[in-house]
């Protein structure tokens, strides 16, 4: 006799956060970013709303939102690559009074 057990399947909410770092110019202004990412859809999260109101080159580390990833706490990356490089941004105009 073969016995069945129902799938359980829990709908969690997990949201996903960027912290930027300033890299480059070495001395300048960290400047604020803001944005985040909307809700997953078939393990795909996306947004075009992210800003950063600075010059230069940032990096950006991703983190669970809430720090609790299925109630298991934090997700920390511990080796590797987890930092990503974005920019060379510039100034969208430059005037001179």
């Amino acid at each position: 006799m073969q016995r069945r057990e129902a799938s359980r399947r829990k709908s969690v909410d997990v949201r996903v956060k960027l912290t930027s770092t300033l890299i480059a110019p070495t001395g300048g202004n960290g400047g604020t970013f803001t944005g985040s990412f909307g809700t997953f859809n078939s393990g795909v999260a996306t947004d075009t709303a992210f800003n950063w109101d600075e010059v230069g080159i940032i990096s950006l580390r991703s983190s669970i939102l809430d720090a609790d990833y299925l109630g298991a706490g934090d997700v920390i990356v511990t080796s590797g690559t987890y930092d990503q490089f974005v920019g060379r941004f510039i100034p969208a105009s430059c005037g001179f009074f």
